[in-house]
C-alpha cells in the first residue's frame, strides 16, 4: 500500500461529527505547526496538495506517525488491516480520543503509541527485530524511570530502527533529524535534543557518525565493555596521537589537505606524551626520517583547549632549538574534546569485545564508526579552524584552508632557499606548473630539487 492511498483510507477511520469550519477551528492551533513537516513528507507526491489534506484529516494522528504507520503496513504488518486496527481497534487510542484533557491541550498521537501497538509482534520476530527489541527490553526500566519524555523518545527511535531494518528508506533512517520530526509540534519537542544527548552519553543508543542513532546489533556484555574501555584509555589510546594513527584515517585526510603542495613533504602526528622530553625525542626522530628535500611537518593535536595551549608553548620553545631548525611545528586549534574521545573509546571497546565473540559484522561496524569519527574530525573541524605555525623561533597563525599556500609561499622558500621555490618564475605557481614547466623540462631546477641537503648548492 502506497502512502498516498493509505493516508486517504486511514482518514476514513476518523468520523468527523462537526462541520468543516468547526474542525478547522479545533485543529488550526496545531495544524499550523506541521506546515514544514507536511511539505517534507509530500515533496515527492504526485499530488502534494491532496496528500497534505489527507494527512491533515488524520488529526489528531501526528503526521510522522501516519507516515510510519504506512511503512509498518507495507513492510512489517501481516496485512494492511494492521494500520486500521491501530486506529480503530486499539484501547489505548480509544482512551486518547476520549480524554477531555488531551483534547483541550490538542495533543497528537505520536510514534510511541505505534511502538506500543507493534512491540509484541516485533518481539516474536527475532530475525528481523531482535536487536531492536533486545535494546528495548534491556533499558526499558531505566529509561521509563528517567521520565515520560525520555521513554517516548526511546520508543520513537526504536520504531525508526525497526522499520529501517526492513524498509531502508530515508524517512525511517534513525537520524537525529527524523527523531526530531517524530515529535515536532508537541509540547516537549524542545526537550528531544537533550534526551538524545542523554541516550548517547549513557550508552542506551549511541550517536554514530552522521548523527545516526542506529541499533544494528544486540548489546555486548556490559562488564567486559567497561573493562575494555579502561585498557584502551590507559594503554592503546592513552594519547591523542594514537587515535590519529588509527587505521591511517587521519593521514589520508591530511594528504587531501596537502594535495596541491608543490614541495614534497612528510609528516607525523604528535600530542602530549609521557612528558615533554619524550615528545621532543619523538619529533626529532621523525625529522631524521624525513628526506632532505622534504618539508617535515610535526602536526600537534590536543584533546582539550588546555592541551592545545600546552602544545603551543612546547612548540614555540622547541622551534628555537637548533635540533629543530628545519622542523615545521603546526598546532591545530581544533580539540578532539572529551566527549569525542569517549565516543572513540566506546567504539573501540565494542569492536574489541565483538571480535572476542567472533561477531565479525559487529566488529566491522564499530571499527568503521571509529574511523569515520577521526575522518570527520580532520575533514570537518580541523580544516575549518586556524593553526599555529612555529619555525626557527618565529610563530604565526593562519587559516587551515590556507595551509598549502602558506607552506608553498612562506615556509618552503625559507627552508629551501636554493630550491625552485626561490626562483622568481616559480613563486606563487601551482603544483602543475612546477611539474610541467620546471621539474620535467628544466634540468637545473630539477637537480636543485634532488639535492640531499639544503646547502648542497
Amino acid at each position: 500500500m502506497e502512502p498516498v492511498s493509505a493516508y486517504k483510507i486511514m482518514s476514513r477511520k476518523f468520523r468527523q461529527v462537526a462541520s468543516e469550519e468547526e474542525y478547522i477551528d479545533v485543529f488550526s492551533p496545531i495544524l499550523s505547526k506541521f506546515d514544514g513537516l507536511l511539505a517534507h513528507y509530500t515533496q515527492n507526491s504526485p499530488n502534494a496538495v491532496e496528500t497534505s489534506r489527507d494527512i491533515r484529516n488524520l488529526m489528531p494522528l501526528h503526521p510522522a506517525t501516519a507516515l510510519l504507520a504506512t511503512f509498518y503496513a507495507r513492510e512489517a504488518g501481516s496485512a494492511s488491516r494492521s494500520v486500521f486496527e491501530f486506529l480503530g481497534d486499539n484501547k489505548t487510542i480509544r482512551e486518547f480520543l476520549d480524554s477531555e484533557n488531551i483534547f483541550l491541550n490538542r495533543h497528537t498521537i505520536t510514534a510511541d503509541y505505534l511502538w506500543d501497538y507493534v512491540v509484541d509482534e516485533f518481539n516474536e520476530n527475532v530475525a528481523k527485530f531482535g536487536a531492536v527489541t533486545e535494546r528495548f527490553n534491556t533499558y526499558r526500566a531505566q529509561i521509563e524511570d528517567a521520565g515520560d519524555v525520555e521513554y517516548r523518545v526511546f520508543k520513537g527511535i526504536l520504531l525508526l530502527n525497526a522499520l529501517n531494518n526492513i524498509a531502508n528508506h530515508d524517512d525511517v533512517t534513525p537520524s537525529e533529524e527524523n527523531v526530531l520530526r517524530l515529535f515536532e509540534g508537541t509540547p516537549f519537542s524542545h526537550l528531544v535534543p537533550t534526551v538524545l544527548n542523554l541516550f548517547d552519553t549513557r550508552g542506551y543508543i549511541q550517536r554514530a557518525p552522521g548523527n545516526i542513532f542506529s541499533i544494528q546489533f544486540t548489546a555486548l556484555p556490559t562488564k567486559e565493555i567497561e573493562d575494555a574501555k579502561e585498557q584502551l584509555r590507559t594503554r592503546d589510546f592513552k594519547y591523542i596521537s594514537q587515535i590519529l594513527n588509527f587505521n591511517n584515517a587521519a593521514a589520508k585526510e591530511i594528504d587531501k589537505l596537502l594535495i596541491n603542495l608543490c614541495r614534497p613533504y612528510s609528516f607525523r602526528f604528535y600530542s602530549l606524551d609521557v612528558n615533554e622530553y619524550t615528545l621532543l625525542n619523538k619529533i626529532e626522530n621523525g625529522s631524521k626520517e624525513a628526506k632532505g628535500y622534504e618539508i617535515f611537518l610535526a602536526l600537534l593535536f590536543g584533546k582539550t583547549p588546555a592541551e592545545i595551549s600546552q602544545l603551543r608553548d612546547i612548540a614555540e620553545k622547541a622551534s628555537a632549538d637548533q635540533r629543530f631548525k628545519n622542523t615545521v611545528f603546526i598546532v591545530f586549534d581544533a580539540p578532539l574534546t572529551e566527549k569525542s574521545y569517549e565516543r572513540f573509546i566506546e567504539y573501540q571497546a565494542n569492536a574489541k569485545i565483538a571480535q572476542k565473540f567472533n561477531f565479525t559484522d559487529q566488529y566491522n561496524a564499530h571499527i568503521k564508526n571509529a574511523r569515520k569519527m577521526v575522518e570527520d574530525w580532520i575533514s570537518k573541524e580541523v580544516r575549518q579552524v586556524n593553526f599555529y605555525l612555529y619555525l626557527r623561533g618565529v610563530s604565526n597563525a593562519y587559516s587551515a584552508s590556507k595551509l598549502t599556500s602558506t607552506l608553498d609561499r612562506i615556509i618552503a622558500p625559507q627552508l629551501f632557499s636554493f630550491g625552485p621555490e626561490g626562483l622568481d618564475k616559480c613563486v606563487g605557481k601551482s603544483k602543475n606548473f612546477l611539474e610541467e614547466r620546471i621539474y620535467q623540462k628544466d634540468c637545473s631546477a630539477n637537480s636543485q630539487l634532488q639535492f640531499k641537503t639544503r646547502y648542497s648548492c
